[in-house]
């Protein structure tokens, strides 16, 4: 089920993988406590909310445009993840890491540590 979400994601490419993240935007709170897992685990659930067919398992691995997501759900993902964690980033950092596990080790890497 697609969700009604206001996209605010840039669509300018970033130069460096530091820049895909604002931040500035952070809050101090919620985003200091994500793990590796428990993020690996709510895009695992955010992506397979997207997938038109129940069937198939969303596998970590994966590149997302091989279960069909298009660039719609791709800036809406984007949009799910900034609420979630509470920051701005570029659409690009979808492209750029592809797979969930690719996308959560960059994010994680990006957020401020505890």
């Amino acid at each position: 089920m697609l969700t009604s979400h206001r996209y605010p994601c840039s669509l300018q490419c970033p130069q460096r993988p530091e820049e895909l993240l604002s931040h500035s935007s952070m809050p101090a709170g919620p985003s200091q406590a994500v793990t590796a897992d428990a993020l690996r685990h709510w895009l695992t659930q955010r992506v397979r909310e997207y997938i038109p067919s129940d069937a198939l398992e969303v596998q970590t691995g994966v590149p997302l445009q091989d279960y069909g997501l298009d660039s719609v759900y791709v800036l809406t993902l984007c949009g799910d993840i900034e609420d979630h964690l509470g920051i701005e980033m570029e659409a690009t950092i979808l492209w750029d890491y592809p797979t969930i596990d690719a996308l959560s080790e960059a994010l994680m890497g990006l957020l401020p540590k505890p």
